[in-house]
């Protein structure tokens, strides 16, 4: 999982970007590194699996919950609006 932070000591929106069919995180750095030059903090990681949907979704919303309430990684989100 790769890991993209703005250039900001303010809270950021979080994006997360999930990889299509046989792609890996690897093909999606540049989008990573554009995003959070424009002010998000970016999450590009591999998904579980290729062919299950359903498992993948489960990771990505697992994965956001990690990032917002973990100690040290969602005190530089912004969570407002998040229901």
């Amino acid at each position: 999982m790769a890991i993209y932070w703005p250039d900001t000591t303010t809270l950021a929106p979080l994006v997360i970007i999930a990889h299509g069919f046989l792609r890996r995180r690897y093909n999606m750095y540049a989008w990573g590194q554009h995003l959070a030059k424009e002010g998000f903090v970016t999450v590009v990681p591999d998904l579980p699996s290729w062919s299950d949907h359903a498992r993948n979704g489960h990771f990505l919303s697992d994965l956001r919950t990690y990032l917002c309430t973990d100690e040290s990684l969602g005190q530089h989100i912004d969570h407002r609006g998040w229901g």
